[in-house]
């Protein structure tokens, strides 16, 4: 998770990318406990901004991410 902090705020695209997806999937959705879900978007938000116009970016953040979260949540 500190890794990943690490790669949004240093706007290392590519990084966040590669764990982003697998992050998803960790032990008791830790990803998605409150400190660390608002710390990186803020970090998103903050530094990279400019690659939500990508698309393989949004893929990753959104449906990889994002939505996994979510489909866990609903069960």
């Amino acid at each position: 998770m500190y890794y990943t902090l690490q790669n949004a705020r240093q706007k290392d695209r590519h990084g966040l990318m590669r764990v982003l997806g697998t992050l998803a999937l960790c032990e008791k959705d830790r990803a998605f406990e409150d400190p660390f879900l608002n710390s990186l978007i803020c970090f998103l938000v903050l530094n990279l901004i400019d690659e939500f116009s990508t698309e393989d970016f949004c893929t990753v953040v959104f449906d990889e991410f994002f939505l996994t979260g979510l489909a866990k949540r609903m069960l």
